[in-house]
């Protein structure tokens, strides 16, 4: 993906998942510098690892170019987005790189994942046996195609309590516990998640205009495509070289 100046590469995997795509990230944004990497589908379903000079990362939602300290991460608006995952990973990095936390955007577009989701992912899996991870990541994905999501622009508006009550209501959920679990939850992220909230696809076309490098990394494999792959043994999501164009803005 080009344009006049800038240009974007894509590491995706071809097979089930689990074909190093992580360590391949890791190694050429280094290597080809790289400006920026966006992580552009799936959740933290996704076990990325990567062992950098003699230590050992596993990501689940920040992109594997993080241990770039010359390359900023973008986590994009085809993700869904656990942030109880995402603090847990930052921290980890802290050791690494103090100033981690400079280098790393989350889309406003990107979907918010739920206590809910995880709830109602474990309650249709013992039904359903396709054997998925149990982070809420396909709920994550029902809620968004049905239009009652909460995003990470929400966050800013201060729309989400509004958009909980209706997401909840979606689900036939009219219990006050579940209500104020969820609330909590997310109200606990708020002021921390809004430094890194940034209109992705705008960041990217100035990145683009303005000469730079960016660097796709995909999660899962071609053949869990939700489209393509073996069918209902799939993740929730395109894993095909389309979701680049979709969900990496």
């Amino acid at each position: 993906m080009t344009n006049s100046k800038g240009y974007a590469d894509a590491v995706m995997g071809l097979q089930w998942g689990d074909e190093g795509k992580a360590k391949i990230v890791d190694l050429i944004s280094d290597k080809f510098n790289y400006d920026y990497t966006i992580r552009v589908q799936g959740g933290a379903n996704a076990g990325h690892t990567v062992v950098h000079r003699e230590k050992k990362f596993i990501f689940h939602l920040i992109p594997s170019s993080i241990l770039n300290k010359n390359s900023i991460s973008i986590i994009g608006n085809g993700v869904v987005f656990d942030p109880k995952i995402f603090f847990e990973e930052l921290g980890a990095l802290k050791s690494f790189d103090k100033n981690v936390d400079k280098r790393i955007f989350i889309s406003d577009k990107a979907t918010l994942i739920l206590p809910i989701h995880k709830k109602i992912d474990i309650t249709r899996d013992e039904i359903l046996k396709i054997g998925t991870t149990k982070r809420g990541i396909g709920p994550a994905y029902e809620c968004k195609v049905a239009r009652v999501a909460i995003k990470l622009f929400d966050l800013i508006t201060g729309d989400w309590v509004r958009k909980l009550k209706l997401l909840l209501q979606y689900y036939g959920i009219d219990d006050e516990d579940v209500f104020k679990e969820n609330f909590k939850f997310i109200d606990q992220y708020v002021e921390k998640l809004l430094p890194f909230i940034e209109d992705s696809e705008r960041l990217v076309f100035s990145v683009l205009k303005e000469g730079k490098s960016i660097l796709c990394e995909g999660a899962q494999g071609a053949a869990l495509d939700i489209d393509f792959g073996t069918y209902p043994f799939v993740t929730s999501s395109n894993t095909i070289i389309s979701s680049v164009f979709s969900g990496g803005g």
